[in-house]
Order: C-alpha cells, then structure tokens, then sequence
C-alpha cells in the first residue's frame, strides 16, 4: 500500500512539474506585435536603425 501511494505521489509531482515548466516556457515566447520595429544602436530615436523587424517576428 505505501508504494502505491509513493507513487502516485511522484506521477502527480511529475505532471505538475511538467504543467509549470511549460506554462514558464510560454511566457517567454515574444513576437513583434506592431507593423515595424526598428532594432537601434542605442538607446533613443536619434540612434542609427540597425534592422527593421515585422510583425510576428520572433523575439
């Protein structure tokens, strides 16, 4: 009996862990939501365009 619940213990411990790791994964999955995006130099708009990037764009 205690192995049964030892391991139903770990298979639900396993199912949230993999629920949280691909819930945090997800949220680190960024795109370019406007039309343009320009990629600078530096910081502020009188800095040189580098790229421009689109929409859907992965960040």
């Amino acid at each position: 009996m205690l192995a049964a619940t030892t391991a139903r213990r770990f298979v639900i411990a396993a199912i949230l862990c993999s629920a949280t790791l691909s819930s945090a994964m997800a949220q680190n999955m960024v795109s370019v939501k406007g039309s343009t995006l320009n990629m600078r130099s530096g910081p502020g708009t009188h800095t040189e365009v580098l790229w421009e990037l689109k929409r859907g764009y992965p960040l």
